[in-house]
């Protein structure tokens, strides 16, 4: 599925014409969105590279802004 997004990602960079080095991170956030939900079954080399990744604050950020928005998502549907 993250292989879809990602070429998504590339084509409308390109189109938009982002610089590649923005374009990279951009396809980075993208491939590696849904990777926080398995943090706790990492082995401890690899979660020592997944924090060591390039811009992994902007990683960070996305998976905060994921969870107020499946939060706010879980509370309306809790409404109805």
């Amino acid at each position: 599925m993250s292989e879809v997004g990602v070429k998504m990602a590339e084509e409308i960079c390109r189109r938009l014409r982002f610089s590649n080095d923005d374009t990279e991170q951009i396809l980075a956030l993208v491939k590696h969105h849904m990777r926080f939900a398995h943090v706790a079954q990492m082995k401890e080399s690899t979660l020592r590279k997944f924090l060591r990744m390039p811009g992994f604050e902007e990683h960070l950020e996305l998976h905060r802004m994921d969870c107020q928005i499946e939060s706010r998502r879980s509370d309306f549907l809790q409404i109805r």
